[in-house]
């Protein structure tokens, strides 16, 4: 294998969040064409709050954007939540799909807005790449 400090820094880090944007592009496709209510504008919060509720894992849209504000207020700290299982909304902690949902859909939102990753990816990228991995599997465990 590589050494460490090849893997471990901004670069890879990079390439490591562009390769899971392609994977989560193909997830949020997925969601969206077996989501029967079919609209063209739809984002893909309102994709992965419909996964949720497909696999008995609702989550209230006021919950996910409380989330989603923790993201926006400090990414990798919410990152590292949601990779821990110790995200919470409004005081509920988020469940293991829940967090690995909400995680897969800011993934994908800061892949197609922001060019910069964040230490956390290269740091435990196995770990973020699993979360990204159990989404999909959702995706087909629950829709297909």
């Amino acid at each position: 294998g590589l050494p460490d400090q090849t893997k471990r820094n901004a670069f890879a880090g990079q390439i490591e969040l562009n390769l899971l944007f392609d994977l989560l592009l193909v997830i949020d496709v997925a969601i969206r064409k077996a989501n029967p209510v079919k609209k063209p504008d739809s984002k893909f919060s309102e994709q992965a709050l419909f996964l949720l509720k497909s696999a008995g894992h609702t989550l209230h849209q006021k919950d996910f954007e409380d989330v989603h504000k923790q993201f926006k207020a400090n990414f990798e700290v919410a990152l590292q939540g949601a990779l821990d299982g110790t995200l919470n909304a409004n005081a509920t902690v988020l469940d293991r799909l829940q967090c690995d949902v909400h995680l897969s859909y800011e993934l994908r939102n800061r892949g197609a807005h922001e060019i910069e990753t964040v230490p956390v990816i290269w740091n435990d990228f196995d770990r973020v790449q699993r979360t990204v991995f159990r989404s999909l599997f959702t995706v087909i465990d629950f829709l297909y």
